[in-house]
């Protein structure tokens, strides 16, 4: 276990103390707190101290503003400023760590697609089709979409944690997902050259795939953590 998944377990352990009335605008700092320009292990450093000041605070029975101040997000943000910032080196290795994992749970997705096509045209079809792995570049394209409106999505929730409605909030999550929504619609009528295989093979073509894709993801994650995972 990496030290920011030691620490995320340690600190899940702690927020289960946190009582009801606080948990809403605690759970609104930590969402804030993701979208500073920091790592993920001094996030979860600074979550530790967060939940360490605020069980504290509960003991005492204090309100939340008696431990925090009246203004929050002032709160997070001076607590943001005396961190170090992720160097474009570091940013761009952690995208591309979530970007692997996005694109191995594809493949997976994938994988089941074709064992689900594979089972209906024998089972309904009564048919013995080749057990193949088909990736188009329909697939590809939708892949791609859904991976830029994810993290769109992630970033409008973290960047309107304060400054969004609930009602704001809903209706540009309705509008990122539009492209999505557009696609699955427009199947039919797009262009058949989409549909063109880009692999095309056995099925178990998806093994080298998938442990590419994991050791890819396992080798930044470990070269993360021990290069730049280092206690404030």
């Amino acid at each position: 276990m990496n030290k920011v998944k030691a620490l995320q377990k340690e600190n899940g352990r702690l927020e289960d103390g946190i009582k009801e009335v606080y948990s809403k605008d605690y759970t609104d700092m930590i969402v804030y707190l993701r979208g500073a320009k920091i790592n993920d292990y001094h996030q979860e450093e600074i979550r530790n101290d967060l939940v360490s000041l605020l069980l504290e605070g509960q003991d005492r029975g204090e309100r939340l503003e008696d431990i925090f101040g009246q203004d929050k997000q002032a709160f997070i943000d001076d607590v943001i400023a005396s961190l170090p910032k992720m160097n474009a080196t570091e940013n761009f290795l952690r995208h591309l760590n979530m970007i692997l994992l996005l694109v191995f749970n594809f493949s997976l997705i994938f994988l089941a697609g074709d064992i689900l096509t594979y089972c209906l045209e024998r089972i309904v079809n009564h048919k013995s089709p080749e057990f193949t792995m088909t990736i188009t570049w329909l697939d590809i394209l939708l892949m791609i979409v859904i991976i830029i409106v994810s993290i769109a999505i992630v970033e409008m929730i973290v960047k309107g944690t304060y400054s969004l409605t609930d009602k704001a909030m809903r209706r540009r999550f309705i509008v990122y997902c539009l492209p999505i929504i557009m696609i699955i619609f427009g199947l039919p009528f797009l262009n058949r050259s989409l549909d063109v295989s880009v692999l095309h093979g056995p099925i178990w073509y998806y093994l080298p795939l998938g442990g590419l894709l994991a050791l890819a993801k396992f080798g930044l994650s470990n070269y993360l953590d021990k290069t730049y995972n280092t206690p404030l």
